[in-house]
């Protein structure tokens, strides 16, 4: 990317910019429909943990930018999921210890 055109809409008027960088943001609605009948989530879709990730139904985790409460930070998310998965390797060698 070398150039950006902005347009004020109230105005119309043009303006180009050049910036070294950008930032690309692509929203704020969370890919929970599938799950939304099964665990809890807010008005939003979010869905809803404790602090180990677990959702309202045993077993079952969420973590990353799905979550209710994340910091919608790509970094985030992933260390998110190295916490969950670990929270989730604990839940089930302690159900699941005589399987």
């Amino acid at each position: 990317m070398t150039t950006l055109v902005v347009k004020d809409t109230q105005s119309g008027k043009q303006e180009e910019l050049h910036p070294a960088a950008a930032f690309i943001f692509i929203g704020l609605q969370p890919n929970s429909e599938p799950f939304r009948a099964t665990v809890a989530s807010n008005a939003q879709g979010f869905i809803r943990t404790g602090a180990d990730f677990q959702t309202n139904i045993e077993g079952i985790f969420a973590a990353g930018d799905v979550r209710a409460g994340s910091t919608k930070q790509l970094v985030s998310a992933a260390g998110e999921g190295a916490a969950a998965a670990i929270a989730i390797r604990e839940h089930l060698s302690t159900h699941h210890a005589g399987a």
